[in-house]
């Protein structure tokens, strides 16, 4: 993450920033020092993504009735607002060197999207612990056309994939290859 530093020059450098941060939000959540990802230098961090203008034209959202329109709360938890998606909303996953933020981000948002849906049509959310629950950053990473992998994707084609194709679910497994 630092150039021309020592390990412990980075750990420390590093821990200063989680200091400032834990600080600065005054609670409402706790940053801590993940030693693996310190030592990394910053070009090994800022992997991922990799932004192209789309083929085909994303569709314009669709026009709304105006007396259909509500005013928007000024914030909004999802956590709180569906409690019983709260341990899979939001869920932080460990990338580690692998620039797959643009597969992960997708299966992530896809996941949180499914649990909502479930609990508004009344169902039970799923259980966290269930790898079922999950869709597959991995299917993505090695299955969208034209992306890279672990050297970087972006998640539009990833939509796109998953609109076309589908997407499989399971997690909790370890990959060793993009």
């Amino acid at each position: 993450m630092f150039a021309n530093l020592t390990e412990k020059e980075k750990l420390d450098k590093a821990q200063k920033i989680v200091d400032k941060a834990n600080a600065k939000n005054k609670g409402k959540w706790i940053a801590k020092l993940h030693d693996r990802i310190a030592k990394l230098e910053k070009h090994s961090v800022m992997l991922g993504a990799k932004l192209k203008v789309p083929k085909t034209p994303a569709s314009n959202p669709e026009k709304t009735n105006l007396r259909r329109k509500r005013s928007i709360p000024a914030s909004f938890d999802v956590r709180t607002g569906f409690p019983s998606c709260a341990g899979i909303v939001g869920m932080i996953q460990d990338q580690s060197s692998c620039g797959d933020c643009w597969a992960v981000s997708t299966a992530s948002a896809l996941t949180d999207r499914y649990c909502i849906s479930q609990v508004k049509k009344g169902n039970s959310a799923p259980l966290k612990t269930n790898p079922s629950v999950y869709f597959s950053a991995l299917e993505l990473m090695s299955c969208t056309p034209g992306m890279w992998g672990c050297d970087g994707g972006d998640p539009y084609y990833a939509w796109k994939y998953t609109q076309t194709s589908g997407l499989v679910t399971g997690t909790n497994y370890t990959w060793n290859s993009g």
